[in-house]
């Protein structure tokens, strides 16, 4: 199998425009076969078992996620419209503003002018990065209630 890969892979390396679509295609069997495996199914255990266990969590960040993002696209309308009407004249303009900034992609196109827009922009980029955080976090104990109770019950049965 790992002949075909690098069948597959190979023209692309040196430049060569050769259809080799058939290997391609069973590569991505291949790939498909992960999901068969007892690791990958266990994963998706720990996964799921964390979402059920911490969905209220989770619903409770993703609303401070949003409360965030309306919050700071309203500020942000009321000390940037004036200037940069263009930019940041309407709450919808100001809301792409804030989910760039709170994802901390930060496009560039659309910077604050005043001190207090400034000001606004680094609060909503400083609270944002907690907004990701804390779902993060939350995710990595419902992780690590979802193995403690796999290996209590290994332990158990054992």
């Amino acid at each position: 199998m790992a002949i075909i890969d690098i069948i597959a892979i190979i023209p692309s390396f040196i430049g060569v425009r050769a259809e080799l679509k058939i290997l391609r295609i069973i590569r991505l069997l291949r790939i498909l076969k992960i999901g068969r495996n007892e690791k990958f199914k266990q994963s998706i255990f720990h996964f799921n078992y964390a979402l059920r266990s911490k969905s209220q969590e989770l619903q409770i960040s993703t609303f401070y996620t949003l409360l965030l993002l309306l919050l700071s696209s309203t500020f942000m309308y009321l000390a940037e419209s004036s200037i940069q009407p263009e930019l940041l004249g309407s709450i919808p303009r100001c809301l792409w503003w804030s989910i760039t900034t709170v994802s901390a992609v930060g496009y560039g196109d659309t910077i604050p002018v005043r001190a207090i827009g400034k000001t606004i922009a680094s609060i909503t980029s400083l609270i944002g990065i907690a907004s990701i955080a804390i779902p993060t976090g939350i995710l990595a104990s419902g992780f690590s209630e979802s193995i403690g109770a796999k290996e209590k019950d290994k332990n158990k049965n054992d």
